[in-house]
């Protein structure tokens, strides 16, 4: 019996603590402005969040401010309040830019009553500071409703109606003059004002001031500079500040735009006393991602809220570099393997310091668009890790990441510091003698694109197509430096791994000019005209290795020296979408030439005549003749990259007209009976 009293008496005391309500009223005028709990005066040293709240105390802090409002929310006020600290209770005020219409009537009256759901249930729990009704509810559209500002004022009416102990206040992205104008046109019920400000906080003062604001203010977030107003890489990648210099800018702007316009401003909230993922994992949390390990953002402001500093402190970060450069170099990342992050951190109590390394993709966060709960990061790329210093393989993807370092003392206390770096690796080299690797390639596109350089801008891909409707026409252009190879060809295939719409025929041409680059667009491009070397029909199952056999070409392009050799990919038939393929720059499978070599010299795959044949003269004027013993069927004349060259031919005499040739080196094939052989001449 007297175990079923205890309990039932433990509910009445928890119940009878709820119910002792602690009035909060603003007393003063402008410029000496104080809110008075419980008869005293009380300035808010706020943590935004619901987490850490006992180290919040510890620290000096007494209030802690929530974003929203539910059945849950009981939990944190009892914890709150059992080490003493009060809650600024969010209330959740839908956005337009979320979708919500403040015009439709119903919708916001049903929205303020569900509000006075929760108003009536918290009101009296002890922990209740004040009402933050809506938060940034202005963000996201470049015109917004004002509605949204009345609606707001219809709900701080209610709360005064169902609890008249405890203020409100709305929280806005940032302030202007017309912003605090409009809110004090369509809002007058409001108490005080909440601006969320980083970069701007030193201007809200002043703003208030031009505006006419006559009632009390709080920050209510503040930090660090935004990813919006933070400084960018090369390629618009927001640089994050380093623990430290967070730390410095926490103590500069608690003094300067919170301490200092005491009067006017009645306190703040600290964003974030806790962690999240916004833009980085790190870059508002005061803690370490999913951890109790407090930065010396959290130190700061202990000494700002109590005048004393923790017994231990936090490290300090002075250098971070990746491949010796710092975020503000643009490190980008062309190797492989051993690249190295380095970090320079030291400790003021002398503690050992441990450094964990993390890589993560890097993305670029919307302001209106939730961001991720986290991004996971990639495993295995760490390849050694010494003190403050680690090597590190280059993600596969040639994209954009971060790498993180964690440092900590082991005391509690940690250090953050992450370097944005871009992955842009350089082409790959073959190991394997019989396999060469592309010197250049690209893809152009007809219609619009037709100016647009693919090879410089789209380096990891490939791409064909043919279509009627302009542009969506692709072709691929793939130079090869063949120098090296000094064996007899047996075979000679080029490789493109990647696949394409099942039936379309895709065909290999041969490039006689060489003399193009990645900055090739459709309008400069280069023309064939001869017959595709090769076509294979895909059959859009799966990527792997495609081949096409390019034996002669290549062959004839090495044995009248020729160091270099260039495709171009067409389809020859319309095809619903592209066939891709991967590029020099794209790991693990770029576009190769494949040898089958044999021992001996490199020769052309073509029968000799039996008796030799000479041309004369050599370099040649307007005339060659041809001196052999055997009868000649056919007199050819061609370029160097075989295409035909129409001239006179005459075979009673075994003559050639060159006459109209421009000066240039030609190939002479001379045909008896099954029998051919090639010459080579000179035009003078």
């Amino acid at each position: 019996m007297r175990k079923w009293m205890l309990v039932i008496m433990l509910g009445a005391t928890v119940f009878d603590l709820r119910s002792q309500v602690q009035p909060v009223t603003i007393q003063g005028s402008p410029g000496s402005f104080q809110l008075i709990r419980n008869g005293q005066p009380y300035f808010v040293k706020g943590g935004g969040g619901d987490r850490q709240v006992a180290t919040l105390a510890a620290a000096g802090g007494n209030s802690m401010r929530t974003w929203g409002t539910d059945a849950n929310t009981i939990r944190f006020l009892d914890e709150a309040h059992a080490h003493g600290i009060t809650v600024l209770m969010g209330l959740w005020v839908a956005h337009e830019a979320h979708g919500f219409d403040y015009n439709n009537t119903t919708a916001v009256q049903a929205q303020l009553e569900g509000f006075r759901t929760w108003v009536r249930m918290y009101k009296d729990h002890p922990a209740v500071l004040a009402w933050g009704v809506g938060n940034e509810v202005e963000l996201g559209l470049t015109t917004y409703n004002p509605k949204v500002w009345n609606a707001i004022n219809d709900i701080a009416l209610m709360i005064k109606q169902e609890d008249g102990n405890h203020p409100t206040l709305t929280v806005t992205a940032g302030i202007d003059v017309a912003k605090a104008q409009l809110i004090m046109s369509r809002a007058p019920a409001l108490d005080m004002l909440g601006v969320n400000a980083y970069g701007g906080i030193n201007g809200v003062y002043q703003t208030l001031q031009t505006a006419g604001w006559a009632k009390p203010y709080m920050i209510t977030e503040w930090g660090p500079n935004g990813q919006w107003e933070s400084p960018t890489t090369a390629w618009g990648a927001p640089i994050e500040a380093t623990s430290t210099e967070k730390a410095a800018l926490y103590k500069s702007r608690y003094e300067t735009a919170i301490a200092a316009r005491a009067g006017a401003c009645v306190g703040s909230y600290v964003f974030l006393w806790s962690d999240k993922f916004e833009q980085t994992s790190t870059w508002y949390g005061l803690f370490l991602p999913n951890s109790s390990d407090r930065t010396q953002a959290v130190e700061e402001m202990q000494y700002s809220w109590s005048g004393t500093y923790p017994a231990n402190r936090a490290p300090r970060i002075t250098l971070a570099t990746v491949e010796g450069k710092v975020a503000s170099q643009s490190p980008v990342i062309t190797k492989d393997n051993g690249n190295v992050v380095s970090v320079t951190a030291t400790d003021p109590d002398g503690d050992p310091l441990t450094f964990e390394f993390l890589i993560q993709p890097d993305i670029q966060i919307g302001l209106v668009n939730d961001p991720p709960a986290t991004i996971p990061y990639l495993p295995g790329l760490i390849e050694s890790a010494s003190g403050s210093t680690a090597s590190f393989r280059a993600p596969a993807d040639q994209r954009n990441y971060r790498v993180f370092v964690f440092i900590r003392d082991g005391k509690g206390n940690a250090a953050t510091v992450n370097i944005p770096f871009r992955v842009a690796l350089n082409p790959m080299v073959s190991s394997d003698p019989s396999i060469i690797f592309p010197s250049k390639d690209l893809y152009i596109r007809n219609g619009e694109f037709a100016n647009n350089s693919f090879g410089l801008s789209d380096r990891l891909r490939l791409q064909a197509r043919f279509a009627t409707t302009e542009g969506n026409t692709r072709e691929t252009y793939l130079g090869f430096y063949v120098a090296p190879i000094d064996q007899r060809i047996v075979h000679v295939w080029l490789e493109l791994y990647g696949n394409g719409t099942q039936g379309t025929q895709a065909a290999i041409f041969p490039l006689p000019q060489n003399d193009w680059t990645e900055s090739m667009a459709w309008g400069n491009r280069k023309s064939t005209t001869r017959d595709a070397l090769d076509t294979v029909t895909l059959d859009g199952a799966g990527d792997r290795y495609v081949r096409w056999d390019v034996t002669s070409y290549v062959n004839t392009a090495l044995f009248f020296g020729n160091d270099s050799v260039s495709f171009v990919l067409r389809h020859l038939n319309e095809s619903g979408n592209p066939s891709n393929w991967l590029s020099r720059e794209a790991r693990p499978f770029p576009p190769r030439l494949v040898f089958e070599l044999t021992e001996g010299d490199i020769v052309l795959s073509l029968d000799e005549i039996e008796e030799p044949v000479d041309v004369y003269p050599n370099p040649a004027g307007d005339k060659i003749f041809l001196q052999t013993v055997r009868s000649v069927d056919a007199i050819m004349v061609s370029d160097m990259w075989g295409r035909p060259q129409h001239v006179p031919c005459h075979l009673s005499d075994k003559s050639v007209d060159v006459s109209a040739l421009p000066v240039g080196t030609y190939l002479v094939r001379v045909v008896s009976g099954k029998k051919q052989m090639i010459k080579k001449v000179v035009k003078r």
